[in-house]
């Protein structure tokens, strides 16, 4: 998505004036932070995790019924 083409280049510390501005210097300015500096991280570990899957598991869920993508992802993958 265009989104995440223009938000993922920006750097974890550029964030820092947008939260004290937002929340102040509050703890939630830090959570903020630390929030958006993991979350590309996290989001493209998991995105490879998931297409990592082998194909046949996802064949064998579909055998015993998981036909939703969610039912999949929760019980397989």
């Amino acid at each position: 998505a265009w989104i995440v083409r223009i938000i993922r280049p920006i750097p974890g510390l550029a964030w820092v004036p947008f939260a004290i501005i937002w929340f102040g210097v509050e703890p939630a300015a830090a959570v903020f932070i630390i929030a958006i500096g993991v979350f590309w991280i996290v989001f493209f570990a998991t995105q490879g995790a998931i297409r990592g899957v082998d194909r046949d598991l996802v064949e064998v869920a579909r055998a015993f019924g998981f036909r939703s993508a969610f039912a999949r992802l929760v019980k397989i993958m």
